[in-house]
């Protein structure tokens, strides 16, 4: 059974309440870890009035007259919250996602040693120097969506069938973007092969740079604070760094992933699993891109009026962006970690926006759909230097961002839209307090309000051939470092 590792006492804050919410967000099973058992019921029933209030004060507009009903008698606001909640029928995506769940651990065994991952440490595995491990835990990764892919299929379809999916604004733009990029992105994974000196290159190779070298969390945090001291934000970040809100790395029984919390009722605390790699360098500025942004607009007083939390990626995307520009330099080994940034972010999640698209228009038009085929050669197209595998058709059944429409998408306009915001930061005085004034009162981050605050109209072809001519920028420099070695 998964649980966290953080102990009550110790987790954060003096605010009882605080520490039972924090418990079962980062436990999701009420687990509450290190607590005598005459205290656990105790805490169970300060848990059931804070999460009701939360339920509440969040969920339900406070003009209704649910809320005022309940406000003052939490007793009964949980017992009719439980009453809705017991009554909703599961939903197809919960259906999906408990299977995938259901199949996440895996076990396999390497060079004599049992090897232990699940979904969400997949991808740290696959960052591993030693190429035989990385294709190992890759084909075992694939093995087990196989063995699934018959009862994943069917738990896919009726999850896209029952959202509404409606085409995002920009989709065309991103299109024509990865169509008019393919050979460009395609030359930087040749280009990668040479310098990784291999005689094919796999996806299990895309995201490798053997020039990394590891880097200690303290180290890490020096880098951070110097990277984003161009935002005037320094106190913030100081605060966020400094303060016990990082759980940093990880622990036996502790969750995998990366991720902050989310809430106006509480500091927004970030879970880290920190293997001093560049990755969890670049991880660690994004999320205190999130934190950043969620502590601005609660002190600013405009939390409760962003209107559409997927448009965070921006925030994220621009301090992780701003890191890795910090650290460029005349070596292959920065060139490599930015254009890995972007290839992930832009391309990797703009291809899974194309399937996505494909796969639900045609489903809405109730077209039988074969999905492992679409993916596949969707994949092959976008990723034509490199060699796939037959099985990588299947790899969609587990990309976890297909639970809600369009979210791909954001990463993929979010990253093209941070590379002109860190060149605006860079180059225009005064820029990062437009910036910043942006994350704290902007009520939806969406092309009305980046227009207005940061000046980027979204819709002008240029905003796009700048990105454009960046990565082939940066790709030439690539280029010239490797044939002068």
């Amino acid at each position: 059974m998964k649980c966290y590792s953080w102990n009550l006492d110790k987790l954060f804050t003096n605010d009882e309440f605080e520490k039972i919410i924090i418990a079962d967000i980062l436990n999701k099973k009420h687990l509450f870890l290190n607590l005598a058992v005459d205290e656990k019921e105790e805490y169970k029933r300060l848990f059931i009035k804070y999460y009701t209030f939360c339920n509440l004060k969040l969920y339900i507009n406070k003009k209704n007259s649910l809320y005022i009903k309940y406000k003052n008698n939490l007793d009964e606001a949980y017992r009719s919250l439980v009453n809705i909640k017991t009554t909703n029928k599961i939903s197809d995506k919960k259906l999906y996602l408990t299977y995938l769940e259901k199949i996440s651990n895996r076990k396999f065994s390497y060079q004599g040693k049992d090897i232990s991952y699940n979904d969400v440490s997949y991808s740290k595995n696959l960052n591993s120097k030693d190429r035989n491990y990385r294709k190992s835990v890759f084909i075992d990764y694939l093995e087990n969506i196989l063995e699934n892919h018959e009862q994943l299929m069917p738990l896919f379809n009726n999850m896209k069938k029952s959202q509404s999916y409606l085409c995002p604004i920009h989709f065309d733009k991103i299109k024509i973007l990865l169509e008019d990029t393919i050979s460009l992105f395609n030359s930087y994974f040749e280009m990668k092969k040479k310098i990784l000196k291999l005689d094919n290159i796999y996806f299990y190779d895309l995201f490798t740079n053997k020039e990394n070298e590891k880097i200690e969390y303290q180290q890490a945090k020096k880098i951070v604070k110097n990277s984003l001291s161009v935002l005037h934000i320094e106190k913030v970040i100081d605060f966020i760094l400094e303060n016990n809100w990082i759980d940093v790395y990880p622990k036996k029984k502790k969750i995998d992933g990366y991720f902050t919390i989310k809430s106006y009722d509480m500091n927004p605390y970030i879970l880290l699993n920190y293997h001093n790699t560049y990755k969890d360098l670049f991880l660690l500025s994004h999320e205190i891109g999130h934190s950043a942004t969620y502590f601005l607009r609660k002190k600013n007083k405009t939390y409760l009026e962003m209107k559409n939390f997927d448009d965070m990626e921006i925030p994220s995307l621009v301090h992780e962006l701003l890191t890795a520009y910090y650290l460029l330099d005349d070596s292959s080994k920065s060139i490599m970690n930015l254009l890995d940034i972007v290839v992930n972010n832009f391309y990797r999640y703009g291809m899974f926006t194309i399937f996505e698209n494909e796969f639900c228009l045609t489903l809405k038009e109730k077209q039988a759909i074969d999905g492992a085929s679409l993916y596949g050669s969707i994949k092959k197209k976008y990723f034509n230097k490199i060699t796939i595998l037959e099985n990588e058709k299947y790899e969609y059944l587990k990309v976890k961002h297909f639970l809600n429409n369009n979210y791909c998408y954001k990463y993929a306009i979010s990253c093209v839209l941070a590379i002109s915001i860190v060149r605006k930061i860079h180059q225009e005085k005064n820029y990062s307090d437009k910036y910043i004034n942006f994350l704290k009162q902007a009520e939806l981050y969406d092309d009305k309000a980046i227009k207005e605050y940061l000046e980027i109209d979204l819709d002008d072809k240029d905003v796009y051939l700048f990105f454009q001519k960046e990565i082939e920028s940066l790709i030439s420099q690539l280029g010239k470092i490797y044939e002068n070695k």
